[in-house]
């Protein structure tokens, strides 16, 4: 199964659906078109009942995605059409629940990495290297780098790579916990796999209503986040996985789990 975009190439193979960022030539570099299709593939990853875990990653061995096309924004600057947008287009920030995995070969700057850090797992090559230009290039950086990295990171790193503009490399970004694991380029992808393979053999229920737990629960109170769990735990508990498991567990083999 795969979705046809201009600048994006998405695919599922079994649970496992891939998106791949394609513009090697110009390093993964983020135009319009390109966050659009990154979106739409991702409302297709959402919206596929049989695709439970989402690879994303970047075309070639140099690049996860080297942050916005600046030739594109110099061309907007000529046309007089530079100023900011006036509304928030909700697709770049409406989550998605299922669980979304980052798999970073070589460069992953300010928007590349933005999408990035919106995966719930980020794995690194040994050439990548992160970090956010954008006070560099005289903009403040969007709300997903503001938000999503003092999150990720202590607040002292994230204050420093967004004030300096300085990349970090991989052994940096895992020393500060900005990645999960770096492995030699010639392993990224499997290593991504066996990580969404390990995923997709639990409850996919369950998996997603522990990351709207987590997500949601860290702009609550711990009350209001003690009954969202309750919720959601009554939820996934009443599902035919959960039975699933229960009769799994008593005739001792591997639960099938179904997604329903």
């Amino acid at each position: 199964m795969a979705g046809t975009y201009e600048n994006v190439l998405y695919e599922r193979r079994g649970r496992i659906a891939y998106l791949t960022i394609n513009r090697p030539q110009v390093l993964n570099a983020l135009n319009r078109q390109t966050q659009a299709d990154i979106e739409a593939a991702k409302q297709e990853f959402a919206q596929d009942l049989e695709a439970w875990v989402l690879i994303m990653t970047g075309a070639g061995d140099r690049a996860f995605c080297a942050g916005a096309d600046l030739k594109e924004g110099a061309e907007r600057d000529r046309e007089g059409a530079g100023a900011p947008e006036q509304e928030i287009d909700l697709r770049y920030i409406l989550p998605v629940w299922k669980p979304m995995i980052a798999a970073i070969n070589g460069w992953a700057m300010g928007g590349g990495l933005a999408y990035a850090m919106q995966c719930d797992i980020r794995i690194a090559s040994e050439n990548a290297r992160m970090g956010y230009p954008e006070v560099r290039v005289g903009i403040p950086g969007g709300p997903s780098d503001n938000w999503l990295l003092p999150r990720y990171v202590p607040v002292g790193e994230a204050m420093y790579m967004l004030l300096t503009a300085e990349p970090v490399d991989a052994q940096e970004a895992h020393r500060i916990g900005l990645v999960h694991q770096v492995v030699p380029q010639a392993e990224l992808l499997s290593t991504a796999e066996r990580i969404a393979q390990r995923i997709a053999s639990n409850s996919p229920m369950a998996v997603r209503a522990v990351k709207q737990a987590v997500w949601v629960g860290l702009g609550l109170t711990f009350e209001q986040s003690m009954r969202l769990n309750h919720a959601l735990a009554l939820q996934v508990r009443n599902s035919e996985d959960a039975r699933e498991a229960r009769r799994a567990f008593n005739e001792k083999r591997e639960p099938v789990f179904r997604g329903r």
